[in-house]
């Protein structure tokens, strides 16, 4: 029971999140013309929620339009770890070692006590403790979901010359396809409900960047490790899916800009 509220809280914020952004268009009349010009561009997606089905013949058949992916709390990475992780789709380097992982291929739910660096093909990224990051690297494209921070500014990426710092509820998305237009990515990222997505201007001719804000309760709907996260029976998962809902909340009040410019909190040194 306790599972099925949270889970329908969840899926009511999200609801919630729709409702607001279109209530907030209209409370103005002088400037709704402003405000849906902005919203125009970003299309809200509402994704089907991934809840297994009970068929007629008892077994469970589950929705597959999630992001996949595996869940782990290390912070330093030896031979056990990064042995699981490759048993689990997730292909690290061989100088992947203590706090460091070159991540090749696969998507992974960091939550860890110490900070970590991730290296990407597209760029590198430093996650400092106690936070939550989903990152997902796939050949030419990294994606990269700010879900907790302890305390600000604990989650940048650098790509060559840029720092590009973060806060929860940003999706960062580095590509090295030759593409300016966020919805045309061949990416899976999209399903999440998001807003406000625009691409960063980069020192650099071979990276392409993109930032949106995105909603946590729908990523805990879309992203198969959090999905998992209600209905665990672990600890570690609980305290975890606790942290998230309180950043959820933090995040809830989110409004529509008066420049698009004005939310993203992502900002290129």
């Amino acid at each position: 029971m306790k599972n099925a509220v949270i889970l329908l809280s969840c899926l009511m914020l999200v609801a919630g999140q729709v409702f607001y952004m279109a209530g907030s268009a209209n409370s103005n009349p002088r400037s709704s013309n402003n405000l849906l010009a902005l919203a125009q561009p970003i299309a809200i997606r509402i994704p089907k929620c991934p809840i297994a089905v009970e068929q007629q013949d008892g077994s469970r058949e589950q929705e597959s339009q999630y992001i996949k992916g595996v869940t782990t709390y290390a912070h330093t990475f030896g031979d056990y770890e990064i042995n699981w992780l490759a048993n689990n789709g997730v292909i690290i380097g061989p100088e992947s070692g203590n706090d460091f992982i070159d991540l090749e291929s696969g998507n992974v739910l960091l939550n860890q006590e110490q900070d970590i660096v991730v290296s990407t093909r597209e760029g590198k990224l430093y996650i400092g403790s106690k936070t939550t990051v989903f990152v997902c690297e796939c050949g030419n494209t990294v994606v990269v979901f700010d879900l907790v921070q302890s305390k600000p500014n604990q989650i940048f990426v650098v790509v060559g010359k840029d720092r590009l710092t973060m806060k929860p509820g940003q999706m960062l998305v580095l590509t090295k396809d030759n593409i300016n237009d966020f919805e045309k990515l061949e990416v899976t990222c999209q399903a999440v409900v998001h807003r406000n997505a625009r691409p960063l201007n980069l020192d650099n001719g071979v990276v392409n960047a993109f930032i949106a804000n995105f909603s946590i309760p729908s990523a805990l709907v879309m992203i198969q490790p959090l999905n998992r996260l209600i209905i665990s029976k672990s600890k570690e998962d609980k305290l975890l899916l606790e942290r998230l809902m309180k950043s959820a909340a933090l995040l809830g009040d989110l409004r529509l800009p008066k420049q698009t410019r004005d939310t993203v909190a992502l900002s290129a040194e």
